[in-house]
Protein backbone atom coordinates (compact mmCIF):
# COMPACT_ATOMS: atom_id res chain seq x y z
CA UNK A 1 0.00 0.00 0.00
CA UNK A 2 1.29 3.82 -0.26
CA UNK A 3 3.40 4.96 2.00
CA UNK A 4 0.93 7.27 4.54
CA UNK A 5 3.05 10.90 5.61
CA UNK A 6 1.61 11.92 8.55
CA UNK A 7 0.71 11.73 12.29
CA UNK A 8 -0.84 8.58 13.80
CA UNK A 9 -4.22 10.02 15.55
CA UNK A 10 -2.24 9.98 19.00
CA UNK A 11 0.56 12.07 17.99
CA UNK A 12 -2.13 14.29 16.35
CA UNK A 13 -4.49 14.89 19.46
CA UNK A 14 -0.79 15.71 21.75
CA UNK A 15 -0.04 18.37 19.53
CA UNK A 16 -3.82 19.43 18.33
CA UNK A 17 -6.21 18.61 20.88
CA UNK A 18 -6.49 21.91 22.87
CA UNK A 19 -7.71 23.82 19.64
CA UNK A 20 -11.71 23.07 18.89
CA UNK A 21 -11.80 24.28 15.38
CA UNK A 22 -9.38 21.39 14.84
CA UNK A 23 -11.02 19.47 16.80
CA UNK A 24 -14.43 20.25 15.19
CA UNK A 25 -12.66 19.51 11.81
CA UNK A 26 -11.95 16.20 12.63
CA UNK A 27 -14.89 15.04 13.99
CA UNK A 28 -16.21 15.76 10.03
CA UNK A 29 -13.72 14.22 8.67
CA UNK A 30 -14.44 10.98 11.04
CA UNK A 31 -17.78 11.21 9.86
CA UNK A 32 -17.15 11.12 6.28
CA UNK A 33 -14.80 8.05 7.05
CA UNK A 34 -18.07 6.18 8.86
CA UNK A 35 -19.60 7.19 6.14
CA UNK A 36 -17.90 5.82 3.37
CA UNK A 37 -17.27 2.51 5.02
CA UNK A 38 -21.11 1.86 5.56
CA UNK A 39 -22.03 2.48 2.20
CA UNK A 40 -19.21 0.41 0.69
CA UNK A 41 -20.09 -2.51 3.42
CA UNK A 42 -16.22 -2.08 4.43
CA UNK A 43 -15.02 -2.26 8.12
CA UNK A 44 -11.82 -2.11 9.35
CA UNK A 45 -11.88 -4.10 12.44
CA UNK A 46 -9.68 -1.85 14.47
CA UNK A 47 -10.31 1.92 14.86
CA UNK A 48 -7.98 3.25 16.88
CA UNK A 49 -4.97 5.74 17.52
CA UNK A 50 -2.53 4.10 16.29
CA UNK A 51 -4.34 3.11 13.20
CA UNK A 52 -5.74 6.60 11.60
CA UNK A 53 -2.72 8.62 10.13
CA UNK A 54 -4.20 12.41 10.08
CA UNK A 55 -2.58 13.61 6.51
CA UNK A 56 -3.22 17.20 6.30
CA UNK A 57 -7.04 17.33 6.77
CA UNK A 58 -7.50 14.11 5.84
CA UNK A 59 -7.76 10.77 7.65
CA UNK A 60 -6.19 7.31 6.51
CA UNK A 61 -6.34 3.98 8.03
CA UNK A 62 -3.49 1.48 7.98
CA UNK A 63 -2.80 -2.16 9.02
CA UNK A 64 -5.46 -4.10 7.35
CA UNK A 65 -5.20 -7.67 8.71
CA UNK A 66 -8.40 -7.30 10.57
CA UNK A 67 -10.46 -6.02 7.63
CA UNK A 68 -13.89 -6.69 6.37
CA UNK A 69 -14.83 -6.78 2.72
CA UNK A 70 -17.40 -8.64 0.51
CA UNK A 71 -17.48 -11.56 0.12
CA UNK A 72 -15.49 -12.47 3.14
CA UNK A 73 -17.52 -14.50 5.48
CA UNK A 74 -19.10 -12.93 8.08
CA UNK A 75 -18.22 -14.13 11.37
CA UNK A 76 -15.10 -15.85 10.88
CA UNK A 77 -12.78 -13.12 12.32
CA UNK A 78 -9.49 -13.50 14.17
CA UNK A 79 -9.28 -10.36 16.22
CA UNK A 80 -11.06 -8.37 18.51
CA UNK A 81 -9.19 -4.92 17.63
CA UNK A 82 -8.37 -2.34 20.67
CA UNK A 83 -10.01 -3.24 23.65
CA UNK A 84 -10.21 1.15 24.56
CA UNK A 85 -12.31 1.49 21.05
CA UNK A 86 -14.36 -2.15 21.20
CA UNK A 87 -18.09 -2.50 22.50
CA UNK A 88 -17.12 -4.83 25.16
CA UNK A 89 -19.15 -7.77 24.12
CA UNK A 90 -16.90 -7.68 21.13
CA UNK A 91 -15.12 -11.20 19.82
CA UNK A 92 -14.34 -12.64 16.84
CA UNK A 93 -17.69 -13.70 15.74
CA UNK A 94 -18.80 -10.25 14.59
CA UNK A 95 -16.59 -10.08 12.24
CA UNK A 96 -18.29 -8.49 9.41
CA UNK A 97 -19.41 -4.60 7.95
CA UNK A 98 -20.82 -3.26 10.86
CA UNK A 99 -17.82 -3.93 13.32
CA UNK A 100 -16.61 -0.51 13.51
CA UNK A 101 -20.13 1.29 14.60
CA UNK A 102 -18.91 1.51 18.03
CA UNK A 103 -15.32 2.63 17.51
CA UNK A 104 -16.68 5.35 15.62
CA UNK A 105 -18.79 6.61 17.89
CA UNK A 106 -16.44 6.36 20.83
CA UNK A 107 -14.25 9.06 18.67
CA UNK A 108 -16.92 10.80 18.11
CA UNK A 109 -18.03 11.25 21.69
CA UNK A 110 -14.54 11.76 22.87
CA UNK A 111 -13.53 14.52 20.21
CA UNK A 112 -16.82 16.53 21.43
CA UNK A 113 -15.48 16.21 24.94
CA UNK A 114 -11.89 17.75 24.13
CA UNK A 115 -13.70 20.51 22.58
CA UNK A 116 -15.16 21.33 25.81
CA UNK A 117 -12.18 20.42 27.73
CA UNK A 118 -8.98 19.87 25.92
CA UNK A 119 -7.34 19.05 29.73
CA UNK A 120 -9.30 15.39 29.72
CA UNK A 121 -6.70 13.82 27.09
CA UNK A 122 -3.47 14.69 28.63
CA UNK A 123 -4.78 13.23 31.98
CA UNK A 124 -6.51 9.88 30.27
CA UNK A 125 -4.75 8.91 27.43
CA UNK A 126 -2.74 5.97 28.62
CA UNK A 127 -0.02 6.55 27.45
CA UNK A 128 -1.23 7.80 23.81
CA UNK A 129 -3.65 4.15 23.69
CA UNK A 130 -6.91 6.31 24.17
CA UNK A 131 -8.49 9.24 23.65
CA UNK A 132 -10.81 9.54 26.84
CA UNK A 133 -12.66 6.18 27.28
CA UNK A 134 -11.15 2.90 28.37
CA UNK A 135 -12.54 -0.55 28.45
CA UNK A 136 -13.43 -0.49 31.98
CA UNK A 137 -15.87 2.49 31.17
CA UNK A 138 -17.38 0.80 28.36
CA UNK A 139 -18.12 -2.38 30.91
CA UNK A 140 -19.36 -0.31 33.93
CA UNK A 141 -20.56 3.23 33.12
CA UNK A 142 -22.29 3.44 35.73
CA UNK A 143 -18.66 3.51 38.01
CA UNK A 144 -16.90 5.14 35.73
CA UNK A 145 -15.77 8.39 36.23
CA UNK A 146 -15.16 9.81 32.74
CA UNK A 147 -19.34 8.83 32.10
CA UNK A 148 -19.63 10.87 35.22
CA UNK A 149 -17.47 13.47 33.96
CA UNK A 150 -19.11 13.73 30.43
CA UNK A 151 -22.89 13.22 31.59
CA UNK A 152 -22.37 16.77 34.19
CA UNK A 153 -21.87 18.66 31.30
CA UNK A 154 -25.17 20.07 29.50
CA UNK A 155 -23.75 19.93 25.55
CA UNK A 156 -22.36 16.33 25.91
CA UNK A 157 -25.22 14.38 28.70
CA UNK A 158 -27.90 12.80 25.55
CA UNK A 159 -24.46 11.80 23.93
CA UNK A 160 -22.92 10.14 26.57
CA UNK A 161 -25.97 8.50 27.98
CA UNK A 162 -26.92 7.13 24.17
CA UNK A 163 -23.03 5.67 24.64
CA UNK A 164 -24.12 4.30 27.99
CA UNK A 165 -27.03 2.43 26.74
CA UNK A 166 -25.08 1.31 23.74
CA UNK A 167 -22.62 -0.15 26.16
CA UNK A 168 -25.20 -2.39 28.06
CA UNK A 169 -26.89 -3.17 24.84
CA UNK A 170 -25.91 -6.31 22.76
CA UNK A 171 -23.21 -5.12 20.35
CA UNK A 172 -26.02 -6.12 17.55
CA UNK A 173 -27.69 -3.09 18.46
CA UNK A 174 -24.66 -0.80 17.98
CA UNK A 175 -26.26 2.03 15.26
CA UNK A 176 -24.20 3.53 12.53
CA UNK A 177 -22.61 6.97 13.66
CA UNK A 178 -25.29 8.93 11.40
CA UNK A 179 -28.18 7.35 13.50
CA UNK A 180 -26.77 7.84 16.68
CA UNK A 181 -25.98 11.66 16.14
CA UNK A 182 -29.75 11.77 14.72
CA UNK A 183 -30.77 10.01 17.90
CA UNK A 184 -31.88 6.45 16.07
CA UNK A 185 -32.29 3.35 16.75
CA UNK A 186 -30.00 4.26 20.14
CA UNK A 187 -31.05 0.77 22.43
CA UNK A 188 -33.44 1.00 25.02
CA UNK A 189 -30.87 0.14 28.15
CA UNK A 190 -31.51 1.36 31.52
CA UNK A 191 -28.94 4.72 32.40
CA UNK A 192 -27.56 5.97 35.69
CA UNK A 193 -29.03 9.21 36.69
CA UNK A 194 -26.10 11.59 36.34
CA UNK A 195 -24.13 11.71 39.82
CA UNK A 196 -21.80 14.54 41.53
CA UNK A 197 -18.11 14.31 40.21
CA UNK A 198 -16.50 13.22 42.85
CA UNK A 199 -19.40 11.66 44.87
CA UNK A 200 -19.99 8.45 46.00
CA UNK A 201 -20.67 5.20 44.09
CA UNK A 202 -22.16 2.25 43.86
CA UNK A 203 -20.34 -1.41 44.23
CA UNK A 204 -18.64 -1.96 40.67
CA UNK A 205 -19.81 -4.50 38.55
CA UNK A 206 -16.72 -5.38 36.95
CA UNK A 207 -13.67 -5.55 39.69
CA UNK A 208 -11.09 -6.57 37.32
CA UNK A 209 -8.74 -4.05 35.19
CA UNK A 210 -9.57 -4.13 31.84
CA UNK A 211 -6.11 -3.61 29.81
CA UNK A 212 -5.54 -2.94 26.14
CA UNK A 213 -2.36 -6.04 26.47
CA UNK A 214 -1.51 -7.86 29.26
CA UNK A 215 -0.49 -6.38 32.60
CA UNK A 216 3.35 -6.78 34.23
CA UNK A 217 4.90 -5.48 37.20
CA UNK A 218 8.21 -3.73 37.11
CA UNK A 219 9.18 -6.40 39.43
CA UNK A 220 8.50 -9.44 37.54
CA UNK A 221 11.56 -9.69 35.76
CA UNK A 222 11.38 -12.97 34.53
CA UNK A 223 7.60 -12.12 33.29
CA UNK A 224 8.58 -9.17 31.23
CA UNK A 225 11.92 -11.17 30.04
CA UNK A 226 9.12 -14.26 28.68
CA UNK A 227 8.00 -11.19 25.80
CA UNK A 228 10.62 -9.52 24.66
CA UNK A 229 8.65 -8.37 21.44
CA UNK A 230 5.99 -8.08 22.93
CA UNK A 231 3.70 -5.10 23.60
CA UNK A 232 2.64 -4.82 27.42
CA UNK A 233 1.45 -2.74 30.05
CA UNK A 234 4.10 -2.06 32.63
CA UNK A 235 3.53 -1.24 36.04
CA UNK A 236 5.96 -0.52 38.70
CA UNK A 237 7.34 1.97 41.25
CA UNK A 238 10.42 4.33 40.30
CA UNK A 239 13.34 3.49 42.05
CA UNK A 240 16.51 5.67 40.13
CA UNK A 241 16.35 7.83 37.20
CA UNK A 242 19.79 7.64 35.52
CA UNK A 243 21.23 10.28 33.24
CA UNK A 244 24.19 9.97 30.43
CA UNK A 245 25.60 10.92 27.80
CA UNK A 246 26.62 8.78 24.50
CA UNK A 247 30.32 7.78 24.13
CA UNK A 248 30.64 6.41 21.68
CA UNK A 249 29.60 5.55 17.46
CA UNK A 250 25.93 7.63 16.20
CA UNK A 251 24.67 8.53 20.02
CA UNK A 252 28.09 9.61 20.96
CA UNK A 253 27.64 13.07 22.84
CA UNK A 254 23.83 12.13 23.06
CA UNK A 255 22.23 12.82 26.03
CA UNK A 256 19.90 9.67 27.24
CA UNK A 257 18.36 8.72 30.25
CA UNK A 258 17.63 5.27 32.63
CA UNK A 259 14.53 5.06 34.73
CA UNK A 260 15.37 1.85 37.06
CA UNK A 261 12.66 -0.13 38.64
CA UNK A 262 15.60 -2.05 41.02
CA UNK A 263 19.34 -1.57 41.59
CA UNK A 264 21.10 -1.28 38.47
CA UNK A 265 23.44 -4.22 39.44
CA UNK A 266 20.80 -6.41 39.13
CA UNK A 267 18.42 -8.40 37.09
CA UNK A 268 16.22 -5.46 36.55
CA UNK A 269 13.33 -4.02 34.68
CA UNK A 270 14.14 -0.42 33.35
CA UNK A 271 12.97 2.12 30.82
CA UNK A 272 15.35 3.43 28.22
CA UNK A 273 15.24 6.88 26.92
CA UNK A 274 17.56 7.80 24.08
CA UNK A 275 17.89 11.96 22.95
CA UNK A 276 15.20 11.48 20.06
CA UNK A 277 12.76 10.55 22.77
CA UNK A 278 13.79 13.10 25.35
CA UNK A 279 13.41 15.82 22.52
CA UNK A 280 9.80 14.38 22.24
CA UNK A 281 8.87 14.67 26.11
CA UNK A 282 7.41 17.95 27.70
CA UNK A 283 7.57 16.35 31.22
CA UNK A 284 11.92 15.54 31.41
CA UNK A 285 12.26 12.66 33.85
CA UNK A 286 14.27 13.92 36.89
CA UNK A 287 14.71 12.90 40.62
CA UNK A 288 11.16 13.82 41.99
CA UNK A 289 10.07 10.61 39.28
CA UNK A 290 11.40 8.52 42.41
CA UNK A 291 9.19 6.82 44.42
CA UNK A 292 6.53 7.26 42.02
CA UNK A 293 3.96 4.58 40.36
CA UNK A 294 3.17 4.94 36.53
CA UNK A 295 2.04 2.75 33.86
CA UNK A 296 3.77 2.11 30.95
CA UNK A 297 2.66 0.57 27.68
CA UNK A 298 5.23 -0.14 24.78
CA UNK A 299 7.13 -3.06 22.96
CA UNK A 300 9.68 -4.98 25.55
CA UNK A 301 12.77 -4.69 24.18
CA UNK A 302 15.97 -7.20 24.14
CA UNK A 303 17.78 -7.20 27.46
CA UNK A 304 21.14 -6.14 27.74
CA UNK A 305 24.06 -7.89 29.39
CA UNK A 306 26.53 -5.93 31.29
CA UNK A 307 29.07 -6.60 33.41
CA UNK A 308 31.22 -4.23 36.15
CA UNK A 309 33.51 -5.12 38.46
CA UNK A 310 33.41 -8.85 37.64
CA UNK A 311 29.66 -8.77 38.46
CA UNK A 312 27.32 -9.72 35.43
CA UNK A 313 23.60 -8.29 35.59
CA UNK A 314 20.69 -8.28 32.93
CA UNK A 315 18.14 -4.92 31.95
CA UNK A 316 15.07 -5.71 30.12
CA UNK A 317 12.43 -2.87 29.68
CA UNK A 318 11.09 -0.59 27.49
CA UNK A 319 11.99 2.47 25.04
CA UNK A 320 10.02 5.55 25.43
CA UNK A 321 9.37 7.22 22.07
CA UNK A 322 6.37 9.51 22.55
CA UNK A 323 5.39 12.19 24.75
CA UNK A 324 2.86 10.69 27.43
CA UNK A 325 4.14 7.60 27.42
CA UNK A 326 4.67 7.45 30.88
CA UNK A 327 1.35 7.90 33.03
CA UNK A 328 1.71 8.77 36.22
CA UNK A 329 -0.69 7.05 38.81
CA UNK A 330 -1.37 6.10 42.34
CA UNK A 331 -0.56 3.80 44.43
CA UNK A 332 -4.25 2.32 44.78
CA UNK A 333 -4.46 2.46 40.77
CA UNK A 334 -0.88 0.58 40.57
CA UNK A 335 -2.42 -2.21 42.94
CA UNK A 336 -5.89 -2.19 40.89
CA UNK A 337 -4.41 -2.76 37.81
CA UNK A 338 -1.75 -5.49 38.55
CA UNK A 339 -4.97 -7.69 40.61
CA UNK A 340 -3.25 -7.17 44.06
CA UNK A 341 -6.13 -5.95 46.16
CA UNK A 342 -6.22 -2.71 48.46
CA UNK A 343 -3.56 -2.19 51.09
CA UNK A 344 -3.69 1.33 51.81
CA UNK A 345 0.07 1.31 53.34
CA UNK A 346 3.22 1.48 50.72
CA UNK A 347 4.11 -1.56 48.93
CA UNK A 348 7.22 -3.11 47.73
CA UNK A 349 8.77 -4.57 44.81
CA UNK A 350 8.89 -7.89 46.83
CA UNK A 351 5.42 -7.78 48.04
CA UNK A 352 4.15 -7.33 44.02
CA UNK A 353 5.52 -10.15 43.35
CA UNK A 354 4.43 -11.85 46.41
CA UNK A 355 0.67 -10.80 45.16
CA UNK A 356 1.09 -12.15 41.55
CA UNK A 357 3.06 -15.51 42.70
CA UNK A 358 6.40 -14.95 40.96
CA UNK A 359 9.78 -15.45 42.54
CA UNK A 360 12.09 -11.62 42.98
CA UNK A 361 15.48 -12.19 40.88
CA UNK A 362 14.78 -15.32 39.18
CA UNK A 363 16.35 -16.36 37.14
CA UNK A 364 16.56 -15.27 33.48
CA UNK A 365 14.46 -17.66 31.23
CA UNK A 366 16.23 -19.65 28.26
CA UNK A 367 15.24 -21.84 25.32
CA UNK A 368 16.74 -25.08 24.02
CA UNK A 369 19.39 -23.08 22.65
CA UNK A 370 20.65 -21.39 26.09
CA UNK A 371 18.98 -17.99 24.88
CA UNK A 372 17.76 -15.22 26.72
CA UNK A 373 15.18 -14.72 24.47
CA UNK A 374 12.54 -17.09 26.06
CA UNK A 375 9.37 -18.35 23.80
CA UNK A 376 6.24 -16.09 24.80
CA UNK A 377 4.63 -18.24 28.10
CA UNK A 378 1.15 -17.27 25.41
CA UNK A 379 1.93 -19.01 22.40
CA UNK A 380 5.00 -21.21 23.29
CA UNK A 381 7.03 -19.99 20.36
CA UNK A 382 9.76 -16.79 19.65
CA UNK A 383 7.26 -13.88 18.61
CA UNK A 384 7.99 -12.39 15.19
CA UNK A 385 8.22 -8.99 16.50
CA UNK A 386 11.47 -9.86 18.62
CA UNK A 387 12.94 -11.07 15.13
CA UNK A 388 12.22 -7.76 13.71
CA UNK A 389 13.57 -5.95 17.18
CA UNK A 390 16.89 -8.20 16.58
CA UNK A 391 17.47 -7.23 13.28
CA UNK A 392 16.68 -3.16 14.37
CA UNK A 393 19.45 -3.54 16.72
CA UNK A 394 21.98 -4.45 14.75
CA UNK A 395 20.78 -1.80 12.16
CA UNK A 396 23.70 0.68 11.22
CA UNK A 397 22.59 3.36 13.72
CA UNK A 398 20.83 1.73 16.11
CA UNK A 399 21.98 2.81 19.77
CA UNK A 400 25.06 1.63 21.22
CA UNK A 401 24.49 -0.90 23.45
CA UNK A 402 24.87 -4.25 22.86
CA UNK A 403 22.11 -6.52 23.14
CA UNK A 404 23.14 -9.48 23.31
CA UNK A 405 21.82 -13.14 24.82
CA UNK A 406 24.09 -15.26 26.79
CA UNK A 407 24.85 -18.58 25.57
CA UNK A 408 26.77 -21.65 26.68
CA UNK A 409 29.61 -22.89 25.12
CA UNK A 410 32.07 -25.44 25.90
CA UNK A 411 35.71 -23.81 24.80
CA UNK A 412 37.95 -26.10 22.66
CA UNK A 413 40.60 -28.65 24.59
CA UNK A 414 44.81 -27.72 24.77
CA UNK A 415 44.93 -30.61 21.96
CA UNK A 416 42.61 -29.44 19.41
CA UNK A 417 44.55 -26.19 19.61
CA UNK A 418 47.40 -28.09 19.21
CA UNK A 419 45.91 -29.23 15.94
CA UNK A 420 44.93 -26.34 14.21
CA UNK A 421 48.35 -24.53 15.26
CA UNK A 422 50.28 -27.38 13.53
CA UNK A 423 48.31 -26.90 10.15
CA UNK A 424 48.63 -22.92 10.31
CA UNK A 425 52.32 -23.68 9.96
CA UNK A 426 51.71 -26.13 7.45
CA UNK A 427 49.74 -23.83 5.11
CA UNK A 428 51.97 -20.76 6.22
CA UNK A 429 55.18 -22.85 4.77
CA UNK A 430 53.48 -24.16 1.60
CA UNK A 431 52.58 -20.58 0.67
CA UNK A 432 55.77 -18.98 1.41
CA UNK A 433 57.29 -21.50 -1.04
CA UNK A 434 54.81 -20.90 -3.58
CA UNK A 435 56.01 -16.99 -3.84
CA UNK A 436 59.54 -18.12 -3.62
CA UNK A 437 58.83 -20.24 -6.54
CA UNK A 438 57.25 -17.21 -8.47
CA UNK A 439 59.37 -14.76 -7.63
CA UNK A 440 62.59 -16.66 -8.26
CA UNK A 441 60.77 -16.97 -12.27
Amino acid sequence: MEWANGDTLNVFLDRRSNNAKVMDNLRASFRAMASFLHHAGIAHGDIQNLNVVVVGTALRLIDYDGMYVPPLQIGSGTEVGHKHFQHPDRSPKDFGPKMDRFSFIVVDVSLRALMLDPTLHPRIREGGETIVFKANDYADPANSEIFRVLKAKHELREAVENLERICGASITQVPTLEDFLAGNNIPAAKVRPAAAVGGPTAKPAVKKYISAFDVFSAADFSGVMRNVGNKIELVGRIEAVKHGVGRRGRGKGRPYTFINFGPWLGNIVKLTIWSEGLTNMTNTPSEAWVGRWVSVTGLVDPPYNGKFRGKTYVHVGITLTANGQVQFITEPDARYRLGIGGKAVPISNQEILQGIGAKPNASIPRNSAGSAFAPSSATGARSSNRDILNAIKKAPGAPTQRYTPTTTSTPPSKGKLSAISGWIWVAGIIIVLYILLHVGK
